[in-house]
């Protein structure tokens, strides 16, 4: 670090302005130094990529760093250092990822350093291979299952081909679209137009006979079917798959 005798002069004007018997020699400027241990750009990005291999959620090998922003160099005292890490955010380690460097010497504070970057995650995600209208049970035809990198990947969301094959649409897919949580669900166990076997029992005796479901109906609903044998409608609950019952 090099000073100034302008400088000096001008720092410690004010506490000896008012003595005018007093006389400064001095060189031009001084040079102080001292020696310090140099972190470098690649270290910095070590201690960021360690971090956050160890703080995901995501396996190792999934996960990618697309650049890393450092300082060419941090200067520090001679001594023990040590350092920790902080998140500037809360965040999942995905996507722009700042992290907060602290460095200490000899267990003393010295700097803190930020450092920032991208992080993606490779991972199997499941798409549709062609439009899924809302409504229709999806197959196997429907999806396509392959590797991709990104940004945006939240692991609670992604599913594998055997959660989605068989469920109903609950909104148009797209082409091409990823397929997550909450787009689909279990198709009903009554659909409308389905013919269903209506039960009715009591401790004493049991009747059933064939009915057509006049709405759709998930499990302990109550639906309108069509007695077919009697041609009256009546209001039944969803007991299983084509089965419902009805109370007397």
């Amino acid at each position: 670090s090099t000073i100034s005798k302008t400088l000096i002069i001008y720092k410690t004007n004010a506490y000896i302005s008012g003595d005018k018997d007093i006389l400064v020699r001095m060189p031009e400027k001084l040079t102080v130094q001292r020696t310090a241990q140099i972190v470098g750009a690649r270290r910095l990005e070590e201690i960021y990529m360690s971090y956050v291999r160890d703080n995901s959620i995501w396996p190792e090998h999934e996960i990618g760093f697309e650049g890393i922003n450092t300082p060419e160099t941090v200067a520090l005292p001679e001594g023990r250092l040590t350092w920790d890490v902080q998140e500037k955010d809360k965040q999942d380690l995905v996507g722009n990822v700042t992290l907060i460097i602290g460095f200490s010497v000899d267990g003393k504070p010295a700097k803190k350093v930020f450092v920032s970057g991208k992080v993606n995650v490779k991972m199997e995600i499941v798409r549709a291979s062609g439009k899924i209208e809302r409504g229709r049970i999806i197959t196997d035809q429907d999806i396509e299952q392959v590797n991709e990198a990104s940004l945006h990947h939240r692991k609670e969301s992604l599913i594998s081909r055997e959660d989605v094959v068989g469920k109903r649409a609950l909104r148009t897919i797209q082409a091409g679209q990823t397929i997550l949580e909450g787009m689909f669900e279990n198709p009903p166990p009554v659909k409308k137009g389905d013919r269903v076997v209506i039960s009715a029992e009591n401790s004493e005796l049991k009747i059933t006979t064939a009915g057509e479901a006049l709405q759709d109906g998930k499990m302990g609903e109550q639906v309108e079917v069509l007695n077919i044998q009697s041609g009256r409608k009546v209001l039944a609950t969803v007991k299983g798959s084509g089965i419902v019952e009805v109370f007397f």
